[in-house]
């Protein structure tokens, strides 16, 4: 078990490291682009044809949808693969003695974070449109991140989640694996 726990701690660091790496690489993209502070801040850009104005939209559209299809799918994944790894440690592995429960557990918890991500990520990014929202009724939506720190972090949640679903399949295979049944 100590074995678990030490490699769901070494992917932790790993995962903070890469997330350090991306805002790093984020922020010195942003250096290269901001202009000195005398200078006045970008003009809107011009305005789109009408033809492109249409497929901006249906672009965005389709991008909404899938969002909202993702954030449904992995919720039902996580949420199913922990209910049917609990029917089955309940109905079938009863009868055998149990060994390697920390890959079980590395299992649930990686899915019940999973949820978690995708329920913190739908909040935040509920709460980043409205900060974009009063970015733009303030003017400053050329001057900073739009939906700020909020919209970064919904950014970061989506894909852990969908990694952490991942994960618990990993670890429920190995548990499986090292338990044989039947």
């Amino acid at each position: 078990m100590e074995y678990y726990w030490a490699l769901l701690g070494k992917l932790a660091v790993v995962t903070a490291i890469a997330f350090a790496a991306i805002r790093l690489i984020q922020s010195r993209r942003k250096l290269k682009n901001v202009p000195h502070a005398t200078a006045e801040p970008p003009p809107p850009p011009e305005p789109l044809s009408e033809k492109m104005a249409a497929y901006r939209k249906a672009q965005q559209d389709k991008a909404n949808l899938a969002q909202m299809d993702y954030d449904k799918l992995v919720i039902t994944l996580s949420g199913g693969a922990l209910g049917v790894s609990f029917t089955f440690l309940k109905d079938v592995a009863k009868q055998h003695p149990l060994s390697h429960t920390g890959v079980l557990f590395g299992a649930w918890v990686s899915w019940g974070l999973s949820v978690a991500c995708i329920l913190a990520s739908l909040y935040t990014g509920i709460l980043a449109h409205r900060r974009a929202v009063r970015q733009v009724d303030a003017g400053t939506i050329y001057k900073q991140r739009p939906g700020g720190l909020l919209d970064f972090l919904t950014t970061l949640l989506n894909p852990t989640a969908g990694l952490l679903f991942i994960l618990g399949l990993v670890f429920i295979i190995r548990f499986v694996y090292l338990n044989p049944y039947g």
